[in-house]
């Protein structure tokens, strides 16, 4: 196998052309839900991440967002058939995305306050006398 010369590289390679080429070429940066034109995105970058590698210290953390799983009812977690997670549930400005899933109003319904046995007692104490005085209203002595 014959060693050829490189002119962009400045050295000799034994490769075929086609390996030697596709090693010139930079690896593709991963792709983000977060876009390079983004404030947040040019921060990290001011701040010295690396987009090719993960986030935290040693550039060994996550490189892709975590799957969530939207939960819009009262159902308790874990109750039922657990959805499929996502990592974006809505498309930009949706409306979806703030509205509230109606339920079902119920009635109010208003409670009598217990009473106790002496509370009860005046209470009946009351309204007989109240019957009393209104009877006693239409009983005129003309």
């Amino acid at each position: 196998v014959s060693s050829q010369w490189c002119n962009v590289c400045a050295v000799h390679y034994t490769d075929s052309t086609e390996t030697h080429n596709s090693e010139l070429r930079p690896p593709a940066t991963p792709q983000y839900c977060l876009p390079s034109s983004s404030a947040s995105y040019k921060m990290m970058l001011r701040l010295g991440w690396d987009p090719s590698s993960g986030l935290g210290p040693a550039h060994s953390g996550r490189k892709n967002p975590v799957s969530t799983v939207l939960k819009r009812d009262q159902a308790g977690l874990g109750y039922g058939v657990a959805p499929q997670p996502k990592v974006t549930h809505f498309q930009a400005k949706d409306p979806k995305a703030v509205q509230h899933i109606h339920k079902e109003k119920r009635l109010r319904q208003e409670k009598e306050t217990t009473l106790s046995a002496k509370e009860l007692k005046r209470k009946e104490e009351r309204d007989k006398r109240w019957e009393r005085d209104y009877r006693a209203s239409f009983n005129f002595d003309l």
